[in-house]
């Protein structure tokens, strides 16, 4: 029994144009054949439509047309998005070869134009196609944007729907229709009702609860004359009925906005909290580099030293170990520190004791002003142009 074979697959592998100029006419149809089986074969209309948009923006299409091409989408334009790919990858327009030889092969007529001008008259037709879709598109009656406060009065207006419900039984016997067993607030809770909308819903009814009003007073004779087949107890149910609706609505707005969570501060930027703090960066006499500012706003502690009064000083919060406890900037000066603890003395010899202090570690640093032989002097937070910001801890 003979045995059935499965036809082989078509082989295709993707070409490269580099060398096209230089091979003959033979040759090059080889590969040119081979570059438009592959992408024919291995590749969707889809995958090539970039090339296509891409060879039209650099060969004098503007963006209107470009357009209409995308509006008709890959209908027909398969044979054109390999054109493009081709070209785009470097396949010459017109090889001199190529067209002496496809022009003497027999079976063949006329003479060889180049890839552009045949990619040219598929693209035109595309536009041609797509002007007319993208017209009909445009043509075509936009409905109108509603506004937000629009689509808010809509969604009132349908939450209200239940309670305009209970309106036309309330008319129907206002006598005998039971108030108290009508709950406004469960409705609007129910329907999901935001303050917005409670808001929108009471001035839905609260005209009808103030003509009601004046119908009981009595004062108003063409009321009294509309209302005449009312009894005093149907009109006082339904004053009571629309109370209730309003009260709801004045409820929910307010229950909404207790529970509303406080809008949080967004935390200003460190570079912005110190921009307004005046220091010295560098002292070159004393090979002094101030360390940058914004670390003082997650210290503890910050060492200065003043290159003019030759005042060295410490800023510490009350509490060091506190975690809570941080320094901070207000505008040009310190802020949260201890002004008992917090304290600066005049070195007498400034090189040698800078030195010193720069070479100290945290145990060194917790002695070193205490080992300073001079007077406490407490610090109120200001800085200046000729302050050092030595080191933060």
């Amino acid at each position: 029994m003979a045995t059935k074979t499965r036809p082989k697959k078509q082989s295709t592998s993707l070409p490269k144009f580099q060398n096209a100029l230089e091979l003959d006419g033979r040759e090059y149809n080889r590969m040119r054949q081979q570059a438009f089986d592959y992408y024919r074969i291995e590749k969707k209309a889809a995958d090539l439509m970039p090339d296509v948009y891409a060879w039209m923006k650099d060969n004098g299409y503007d963006k209107d047309d470009i357009k209409a091409v995308r509006s008709q989408g890959t209908d027909g334009l398969h044979y054109a998005g390999v054109l493009a790919k081709c070209l785009n990858a470097g396949m010459p327009d017109l090889h001199p070869g190529h067209k002496e030889y496809w022009e003497a092969l027999e079976g063949t007529s006329g003479t060889m134009k180049p890839v552009s001008e045949s990619l040219r008259n598929l693209v035109d037709a595309a536009v041609a196609k797509g002007e007319k879709i993208v017209q009909a598109e445009e043509a075509k009656p936009q409905a109108p944007v509603k506004t937000i406060q629009q689509r808010t009065w809509e969604t009132a207006a349908s939450m209200n729907g239940a309670i305009d419900d209970e309106v036309d039984k309330l008319y129907a016997d206002p006598e005998k229709y039971d108030v108290k067993k009508f709950s406004a607030k469960t409705i609007l809770t129910k329907a999901e009702s935001k303050a917005g909308h409670a808001k929108l819903i009471r001035t839905m009814h609260e005209a009808e609860l103030a003509e009601m009003r004046e119908v009981l007073e009595g004062g108003d004779e063409q009321l009294k004359e509309a209302y005449a087949h009312l009894s005093k107890k149907a009109v006082k149910n339904i004053i009571a009925f629309y109370e209730e609706v309003v009260s709801a609505c004045d409820m929910l707005g307010e229950q909404q906005k207790t529970q509303r969570k406080p809008r949080q501060k967004r935390p200003q930027p460190k570079d912005k909290i110190v921009s307004k703090l005046k220091y010295m960066k560098s002292f070159d006499q004393l090979k002094l580099v101030s360390v940058d500012p914004t670390k003082i706003l997650d210290a503890t502690e910050l060492w200065v030293y003043n290159t003019k009064t030759r005042k060295l000083g410490k800023y510490v919060v009350d509490d060091p170990y506190n975690t809570g406890q941080k320094l901070s900037v207000k505008g040009t000066s310190i802020a949260n520190f201890s002004e008992t603890k917090s304290i600066q003395k005049t070195l007498r010899k400034p090189e040698e004791q800078l030195k010193e202090f720069k070479d100290s570690g945290k145990v060194a640093l917790r002695k070193f002003m205490d080992n300073i032989k001079a007077v406490d002097i407490k610090l109120n937070g200001r800085l200046n142009d000729q302050t050092i910001l030595l080191k933060v801890l």
